[in-house]
């Protein structure tokens, strides 16, 4: 249910397996719908399902597709997401050690995420208030404080994902806006189970999910399909390795003086339609606006930020780049939903 070393982003990966045409189609839609059916996919594609399941185990075994997964509401279930900000002393090697295997076990943990830059890693995690995540922030950093020289935290107000591949026009999906809100909604035991598998494979099939909750596939199926209606799963897509394609990673924040909820609204909207642009988040902290884009050189990013500067109605005071050296981990449904 866990990882791929390689991760989305790899500073030092240096094998770029050839990719044509038709596996970037087939990516474009893996990150769209993961779950939809290979004949589905072949259709788009001009492919016949034998043809895109090939290319699909293809895809796997070079570790350009690391995994395929639900993309579940953390709200539904009463959390919120948090990220911390940390430079380190990079002297000990061992502590730092430490301190990486204490994050990646740690049941709130989403993302772990090393930068060459302003900052040398983030760490993004669930939390159910803030008083939750001051506790979370103790449990993982106080036995490691002598390494950490600087740290911030901020809380994410609203977020959008887009599920994009820079080559191609992004796919506008109904609902994918997300904010923060004290809506619970209903679940259960299994229903958490299911999506945990879900988690480790979106693909995997109704008849092989029933037999670890005890139910039958048409069970599972019609929870699959509730879980879908409520938005407790907002999307199935996948873990790509940009890095594979030679693309970069990079965090584009930036502060405004006051962002009303109509310039929010309209940054949103306006980063939806940019396919080099993987999620945008409105913070609580430093910044008011966080964006991840993927860009294939430095001259890509200048020109997608001098046209967020010139398209964006919003007076942007102060704003930082930084380098994704390597993404260390990844789950995107954390181990303490499992749990209670």
């Amino acid at each position: 249910m866990v990882t791929n070393s390689l991760g989305s982003f790899n500073q030092l990966q240096d094998v770029y397996p050839k990719i044509d045409l038709k596996n970037k189609k087939l990516i474009s839609h893996l990150l769209k719908n993961s779950r939809q059916s290979f004949s589905g996919m072949g259709k788009n594609i001009a492919l016949s399902k034998e043809s895109v399941l090939y290319r699909f185990n293809q895809l796997k075994q070079k570790n350009i597709l690391l995994k395929t997964y639900a993309q579940v509401d953390y709200v539904a279930f009463g959390y919120d997401m948090f990220h911390i900000l940390l430079l380190l002393d990079e002297k000990d090697k061992i502590m730092k050690q430490s301190l990486f295997s204490s994050i990646k076990n740690h049941p709130q943990v989403i993302q772990l995420i090393e930068y060459s830059g302003n900052w040398d890693i983030e760490i993004i995690v669930i939390a159910k208030n803030l008083p939750d995540f001051d506790l979370l922030c103790e449990e993982l950093l106080e036995s490691h404080e002598t390494i950490i020289l600087k740290k911030e935290r901020e809380a994410v107000i609203a977020s959008i994902i887009n599920n994009s591949f820079p080559e191609f026009k992004v796919i506008k999906k109904k609902g994918s806006l997300k904010k923060s809100s004290s809506i619970v909604k209903k679940y259960d035991s299994i229903d958490k189970k299911i999506l945990a598998l879900l988690n480790g494979d979106a693909r995997t099939s109704t008849y092989s999910i029933a037999p670890h909750v005890g139910l039958s596939a048409d069970a599972v199926g019609i929870r699959i399909k509730k879980m879908v209606a409520s938005s407790i799963i907002l999307n199935y897509t996948s873990h790509l390795n940009f890095s594979a394609f030679g693309y970069q990673g990079y965090v584009f924040t930036f502060r405004t003086g006051s962002l009303s909820k109509e310039e929010e609204r309209q940054i949103f909207y306006y980063c939806q339609n940019k396919s080099e642009v993987l999620s945008v988040k409105r913070l609580l902290g430093t910044w008011d606006i966080k964006m991840l884009v993927v860009v294939q050189n430095p001259t890509q990013l200048h020109k997608l930020i001098l046209s967020f500067k010139k398209d964006l109605n919003v007076v942007i005071k102060s704003y930082q780049t930084w380098i994704l050296f390597k993404e260390h981990y990844f789950n995107s449904f954390p181990k303490i939903l499992l749990k209670e």
